[in-house]
């Protein structure tokens, strides 16, 4: 993974270092509601953002980070069925 790729800001814990988090998904059902089909996409923008850093253990310097990364992009098929 390139941690090149993240804004400078967010790896110095800046909240505001203008991310998008775009999620979206589409449904398709039957008449009588049984059936239902969805695609569902999550991070569809495929941002590598942190959501945790700490220095690491024994780091002689302060720079020296570690960083956790968000989900990538994830895609999830869902069919459902409802007993009536």
């Amino acid at each position: 993974m390139a941690f090149d790729t993240i804004p400078p800001a967010c790896l110095q814990g800046d909240r505001r270092c203008g991310l998008w988090l775009v999620d979206a998904s589409a449904r398709v059902y039957t008449d009588d509601g049984r059936w239902e089909f969805a695609i569902i996409g999550k991070n569809i923008g495929g941002s590598i953002y942190p959501v945790a850093d700490q220095t690491v253990l024994g780091a002689v310097t302060s720079d020296q980070q570690s960083v956790v990364v968000g989900n990538p992009l994830e895609v999830i098929f869902q069919l459902t069925y409802r007993f009536h």
